[in-house]
């Protein structure tokens, strides 16, 4: 058991039953100090594999806090960025311009050609003793129009207009996704953000003041192991959960980064 509660036990200052409980929470809070130093370093050797780095005698510590700065952003500017850098967005764009001119083309193949002919000649040479013909100006046109028989089948051009029609549509959908992923990862962004600052602007605060003086009413006698311990296991889940919350945010502001097509271009 704990020194100091076997001093109290001993004292008689503390009943056996509470000293027996304060070496029962003692040894489990060694084994999940245990378990989590493994995970811990399970975690470093994760990160190694990350960089593509492998040394079994040393073992890559990173220094910083997963705490960042907060963010502003403007709804329309992300929007804008989003609709300008997206990937896919500019795929199905693409897509949409190649079916449009794919149509054109085919339509232009469709057309009816025709070749159009004048002439224009002035006869002088006049043979006929008998009867003269007098001199004449002529003038002659021609239009000559091909029959198309292929135009008869408008599969090709129906199917043309519809690849056009649903590529176009394909396109609005693309669009309608990518606004809706930003609206949806900056909303999630500003709601984590939200309580990250409830945890900082007085919780963790509040449960460390609660432990500190329960644990300083357990040794003065004043309140029992219990309450000690339930304080302790509270504000040991606030920070957990701060920590938790920390990552998220971390997390959805990569999220909204890449949404809006900053990452990964």
């Amino acid at each position: 058991m704990p020194k100091g509660d076997s001093i109290r036990f001993l004292l008689g200052k503390i009943m056996k039953i509470d000293a027996v409980q304060s070496a029962l929470e003692a040894r489990i809070s060694r084994n999940e100090l245990i378990m989590m130093r493994a995970e811990l370093y399970n975690t470093y050797s994760s990160l190694d594999l990350w960089l593509g780095e492998f040394n079994s005698e040393t073992v890559l510590v990173p220094e910083d806090t997963l705490a960042m700065p907060e963010r502003l952003f403007n709804t329309d500017e992300l929007l804008q960025t989003a609709l300008h850098n997206r990937a896919d967005l500019a795929a199905a764009m693409k897509n949409a311009d190649v079916a449009r001119k794919a149509l054109k083309v085919i339509k232009r193949k469709r057309n009816i050609d025709f070749d159009l002919t004048l002439g224009y000649n002035y006869n002088t040479d006049v043979r006929n003793e008998i009867a003269p013909a007098p001199e004449f100006n002529g003038v002659t046109v021609g239009v000559a129009i091909p029959l198309k028989l292929s135009n008869v089948n408008k599969g090709a051009l129906l199917a043309a207009e519809l690849r056009a029609q649903q590529a176009d549509l394909n396109y609005q959908q693309a669009t309608l996704e990518v606004q809706t992923s930003v609206i949806q990862c900056l909303r999630r962004y500003k709601s984590t953000l939200e309580q990250v600052k409830n945890f900082e602007n007085g919780l963790l605060q509040n449960a460390k003041f609660v432990v500190d003086g329960k644990v300083y009413s357990y040794e003065r006698g004043e309140t029992s192991l219990l309450e000690a311990l339930n304080a302790q296991h509270t504000y040991d889940e606030i920070q957990a959960s701060y920590i938790e919350m920390l990552y998220d945010c971390v997390v959805s502001f990569v999220l909204l980064e890449r949404s809006t097509g900053i990452w990964g271009r």
